[in-house]
């Protein structure tokens, strides 16, 4: 089965390779002060008269989104309100929202909130111009109409969704990735001010999972030197601010730089995929609910460590332009551990989670499986679904991770939780 993912990883990367992302990339407006009092304008310029605003209850009543509002009503839009999103946005939330767009006859939505915000809103604008369930869109390019005009207003520094082709939506025991280009907001605002009151634990997890995003993709054998500027960025400006952002959140300069890795990050891995930490946190965000970006804390780590010699040269040259080690070191094998042992200092220095809540010893296998399955693009029968089969590439790979090797990793977690 490693040989026809190979075939299909190759497929994937020539077609990538071809790939000019910068023009699918939305309209963006990025300052450092006052940027979403531009919202009502962007939304005038791209023809929105009647906008659902999607977001979730607690952004709604810390006030974080009436700023916006204000924006579009001073624009003369009109303006409703959907706050239903909860962390892993599931089918019903889409349907959910999407109801109240059609019930009051929206013509664009405006996602404010962190990754669960904007992937349920990629959702519903998908899904209110062509009404299928959700499973049927789930998978490759399976969009037959443009979505709904977005924009998209992060208020965390984590997922990059404002700047990717993806949306991950959750039914019971699975998550469904949509991926296609259609997807991508055609408006994104930076607005550091948004996240300057994010809590301490949340800017940890989040920035975490844009450190993540910037790793995988630089990793990846589908990497560019365009998506290599936007991985190096996003990873010695993360490694610069994370920590003292989660210490003292009021750093506007800070925020902002932290926003810019994210989306540059969402770019890279649009561009080049993410690897094992993703599979691994999916399936373990899927059954036992464990937050994203700390998941994607928890495993990036062990899956460096798994890669070995693999991936030594690329994370020493990260840890040399983050400044980890001198510039001119020659010495990919140590560099490489520093900058591993740098991540594990952060996720220390920021109280991340390193057990898995619920998980046992005896679930370590069942995660093993969905998240292998995943990686190496195996969720569709051969036989039975062969179409899809081959259009799932699965995941790039310098290394590939056996079941038990897998496991194995997993299982690190479980025996710590059951302590």
């Amino acid at each position: 089965m490693h040989l026809l993912h190979r075939v299909k990883s190759e497929l994937g990367r020539q077609a990538m390779s071809k790939l000019q992302y910068d023009k699918f990339l939305p309209k963006l407006i990025a300052e450092e002060g006052g940027a979403s009092s531009r919202l009502g304008a962007l939304a005038t310029d791209l023809k929105m008269s009647h906008v659902l605003v999607v977001t979730d209850a607690v952004l709604l009543s810390l006030g974080i989104v009436q700023p916006c509002i204000k924006s579009l009503e001073d624009a003369g839009i009109h303006v409703v309100v959907f706050s239903g999103v909860l962390p892993d946005p599931s089918i019903g939330e889409v349907m959910q929202g999407a109801s109240v767009y059609l019930e009051h006859g929206c013509d664009g939505v405006v996602a404010i909130g962190g990754g669960s915000s904007i992937d349920c809103a990629k959702a519903i604008a998908a899904h209110v111009v062509d009404p299928k369930p959700i499973e049927e869109i789930a998978g490759v390019m399976k969009l037959k109409k443009r979505p709904a005009k977005l924009i998209a207003i992060p208020t965390t520094a984590g997922t990059g969704s404002e700047a990717t082709y993806a949306a991950v939506i959750s039914s019971p025991g699975r998550k469904f990735l949509i991926t296609d280009f259609k997807m991508i907001p055609r408006g994104a605002i930076l607005d550091p001010r948004l996240s300057v009151n994010l809590p301490a634990p949340v800017t940890a997890a989040t920035g975490m999972d844009a450190l993540t995003h910037a790793v995988e993709a630089y990793l990846s054998p589908w990497g560019s030197s365009y998506s290599d500027e936007k991985c190096m960025y996003a990873v010695k400006t993360i490694m610069t601010h994370l920590v003292p952002v989660f210490q003292n959140g009021n750093s506007m300069q800070a925020r902002a730089a932290l926003l810019q890795a994210s989306y540059c990050g969402g770019i890279a891995v649009s561009c080049c995929g993410v690897g094992y930490v993703h599979s691994i946190a999916h399936s373990l965000g899927g059954i036992y609910h464990t937050p994203h970006g700390e998941a994607n804390a928890m495993i990036l780590p062990h899956v460096l460590k798994f890669y070995g010699t693999s991936a030594h040269a690329k994370l020493a040259k990260l840890a040399r332009v983050s400044g980890l080690v001198h510039e001119n070191s020659k010495n990919d094998s140590k560099d490489a551990k520093v900058f591993i042992a740098k991540i594990e200092a952060m996720n220390k220095e920021m109280n991340l989670a390193t057990t898995v809540k619920g998980l046992l010893p005896s679930g370590c296998d069942e995660i093993a499986t969905l998240a292998l399955a995943e990686a190496h693009g195996e969720q569709h029968s051969m036989i039975f679904n062969f179409k899809e089969f081959i259009k799932d590439a699965g995941y790039p790979c310098i290394k590939y991770m056996s079941h038990n090797e897998c496991k194995q990793i997993v299982g690190q977690f479980a025996q710590a939780a059951r302590l």
